[in-house]
């Protein structure tokens, strides 16, 4: 908006005729000055205007973060099954990935990546951008016991942000009638004390394996 100058003065100078006769200054009815009724508190608007536009400059970083949250998930999610197509685990994970879909909006991509104890599949998700766009089917052996028998590239307490329990199933422990243990308290006491002497073995995803027992 522009605004007009002032003008410098409202009284003009007029000679009286009489050279002896000092100059006069009267008065001149000048023509009304019009002044826009914007031009008196033009400063103090352009500083409403200023600090308007500062509050909205500082209100948008947090309203972007919001609508960023708000849309989560803008594209497919990538969910790592550790183990081998077909296996019970592989089988829990494609019944959750179609209800994550239904639920979200968002195709949900498989991908099996099996080996070395599902290390390698775990690893892989450990390595991913922390977004939210690549997560894990977790399992008992994946997730715990690997810790217990492996030096492993990853921290499977810390790498890690559970998101929630999914199924739940039952183990049972058996030992020969020999054994001195008779609880399960007993039997790590015995465990430890003989470490060098035990093993223990058991089947993971249909394959028998075998390990040594460390206490």
């Amino acid at each position: 908006m522009s605004i007009s100058a002032p003008r410098k003065s409202v009284f003009e100078s007029r000679a009286t005729g009489s050279k002896n006769r000092p100059t006069q200054r009267r008065p001149v009815r000048a023509a009304a000055l019009r002044v826009h009724p914007f031009t008196v508190n033009a400063a103090e608007l352009a500083r409403r205007k200023f600090l308007h536009l500062a509050a909205g400059a500082a209100a948008l970083p947090a309203m972007s973060r919001s609508a960023e949250a708000q849309a989560y998930p803008t594209r497919p999610i990538t969910m790592i099954v550790p183990v081998a197509p077909g296996s019970s685990t592989d089988v829990i994970a494609r019944v959750v990935a179609e209800r994550m879909k239904s639920a979200l909006g968002q195709p949900i991509i498989i991908e099996n990546i099996s080996g070395a104890d599902q290390s390698i599949g775990i690893g892989r998700v450990a390595r991913a951008r922390p977004d939210g766009y690549t997560i894990d089917l977790g399992t008992l052996g994946g997730h715990v016991l690997n810790g217990a028998f492996y030096s492993l590239p990853y921290d499977v307490l810390d790498d890690f942000e559970p998101i929630s329990l999914l199924t739940t199933s039952s183990f049972v422990l058996y030992a020969r009638k020999s054994l001195p243990a008779r609880d399960l308290n007993e039997l790590i006491a015995w465990l430890k004390a003989n470490s060098d002497k035990t093993s223990a073995a058991f089947r993971a995803n249909g394959r028998p394996q075998r390990r040594s027992a460390r206490s």
